[in-house]
């Protein structure tokens, strides 16, 4: 019977382990997957236009960010009917991911001002625009249906 007990008590402590581990595995959210996510929130429904892809080079060049520290950029952009976008960036490492933040929040400060004007309608989607990094990647996301995009981004 002793060696049972043992045994039982074995399993129980390497079922305890196991979960631990387990539950350390997923602390907070994941960082952005540029293609994945991109895709994702475009699939979502968050749009109210088909937005159009954005070729890497002006995709940076929009955004201000040096190539040498963009290992994968992804992006759309409306074709000038609404202020709407999305891009994703993944980054060298953190402190880079930090710099391109600033430029993020810099574009969306230009967006604020050019639209105020000229498309009041898109303000309020401008207003609650996303600029976040998690670790090394960024996105930037201006929608129509943000709860639609906040499923994709859970």
């Amino acid at each position: 019977m002793r060696k049972n007990e043992k045994g039982v008590w074995a399993a129980a402590l390497a079922l305890l382990l196991a979960l631990g581990l387990t539950a350390c595995g997923e602390k907070g959210p994941q960082p952005f997957e540029a293609e994945k996510t991109a895709g994702a929130l475009i699939e979502a429904g968050a749009f109210s236009e088909e937005l159009e892809r954005l070729d890497t080079d002006i995709l940076l060049r929009l955004y201000e960010l040096d190539e040498s520290e963009v290992t994968a950029a992804v992006g759309f952009g409306s074709t000038g009917l609404t202020a709407e976008e999305a891009a994703v960036f993944e980054m060298t490492d953190e402190a880079a991911a930090k710099e391109a933040e600033g430029a993020l929040k810099a574009h969306l400060d230009y967006q604020i001002e050019s639209n105020e004007d000229y498309r009041p309608q898109e303000m309020p989607k401008l207003e609650k625009a996303v600029v976040e990094r998690r670790g090394n990647t960024l996105l930037f996301l201006v929608a129509a249906d943000y709860s639609a995009a906040e499923s994709v981004l859970k």
